[in-house]
Order: structure tokens, then sequence, then C-alpha cells
């Protein structure tokens, strides 16, 4: 729900209520990565280059162990031409979406 909410103010243009569901979101969810997801898209949608880097850096230090979060970073890299970041977030979610057991021994 918080989710989509935020994508319908994004898509209206609606840069204060989308900050209000992402206060909302965040207040209820303080450890999660969904609300950085969807705050890294929701800048983006609304051309804010400058709060989705913010929200990138601050996402990359939360992803941890979702595949989600470090596919957003991968897109928002690659969107924005860091390279070196786009690999690091795509080679983490690789290692993330792998099967366990698949890796390969030496």
């Amino acid at each position: 729900m918080h989710a989509r909410l935020v994508d319908l103010h994004a898509q209206a243009g609606d840069v204060l209520r989308v900050r209000g569901a992402l206060d909302r979101w965040g207040a209820v969810e303080p450890d999660g990565v969904g609300p950085w997801i969807a705050a890294l898209g929701a800048w983006e949608v609304l051309g804010r280059s400058g709060d989705a880097s913010v929200t990138a850096e601050g996402l990359a230090r939360v992803a941890g162990e979702s595949a989600d979060a470090w596919a957003a970073l991968a897109r928002h890299y690659h969107s924005t031409k860091q390279r070196v970041l786009q690999v690091q977030a795509e080679g983490r979610w690789r290692e993330l979406r792998a099967p366990q057991g698949s890796g390969s021994k030496d």
C-alpha cells in the first residue's frame, strides 16, 4: 500500500505528498529497504537527481541482503552513468540471486 501511494504521488508530480508518504512509511518500517527503494524511484520519476543521489547513498548503506535494493541501485547507477558503482551493485545482486551452493570451487 505504501509503495503504491508513493508511486501515485510521484506520477502526479506532487513532491510534498511523496515526502509525506515516505515519512509515514519510514516511521512504520524504520529498518526496511522498501521506503528507500520507493524513494529512489519517486525522485527519479520526479527528475530530482539530487534527492535520488542522496537516497541511493542511504539505500546502499542499508541494502544488506536485499536483492531488490541492489537491483534498484544498479538501475540508478546505470542511469547516472556511475559505472563502477553499477558494476558493484550488479555483482552484489547476482550474488544474492544465485542459488545456494552453486558457487564455483577453486
